[in-house]
């Protein structure tokens, strides 16, 4: 996978959260923790990989209190995001298939980085869908969030 790939795709996932955190915002009553629990899910998970790839460990976990309500999450996605970014734009196409060793679950495992930042957003699309059905079912649905829409309003904007 080529790194100009990778960016198209943190920029859809990018556009597609907080199009989900705008459809939070505009609830009219707070958010429930589901809601809350599951968007903090997203940015750990991206946060969790980002340091481990930077740092080969992963150990500083969310407290209940880092997303308490929206305004928390809507924080922690923002710095997440930011620091993300400063990891992406500080590599090039030789790391993407450098060679990543981590120890998880299951064990001992072998990925490429690429590999890795390609879970980071499909992971995100999953936990994305469950946030969208919830934010359907509360009348605040975030509307559609498939990469062809992300592409169309991209081009348009660019164009």
């Amino acid at each position: 996978m080529r790194l100009a790939d990778l960016i198209l795709l943190f920029d859809y996932h990018d556009w597609a959260t907080e199009r989900l955190l705008a459809a939070a915002a505009r609830l009219q009553k707070a958010a429930p923790q589901e809601l809350l629990n599951t968007l903090a899910h997203i940015c750990e998970a991206q946060r969790a990989w980002r340091m481990m790839l930077t740092h080969g460990r992963f150990d500083d976990f969310l407290q209940p209190a880092d997303y308490a309500d929206l305004t928390a999450v809507r924080a922690l996605w923002q710095r997440e995001k930011d620091a993300f970014w400063r990891y992406l734009r500080g590599l090039d196409e030789g790391d993407l298939e450098r060679e990543f060793v981590y120890v998880g679950d299951a064990g001992e495992r072998r990925r490429l980085v690429w590999h890795c930042l390609w879970h980071v957003v499909n992971h995100g699309t999953q936990h994305r869908a469950e946030c969208a059905a919830l934010l359907t079912e509360l009348g605040c649905s975030p509307g559609e969030l498939d990469f062809p829409l992300f592409l169309d309003e991209v081009a348009g904007a660019a164009g």
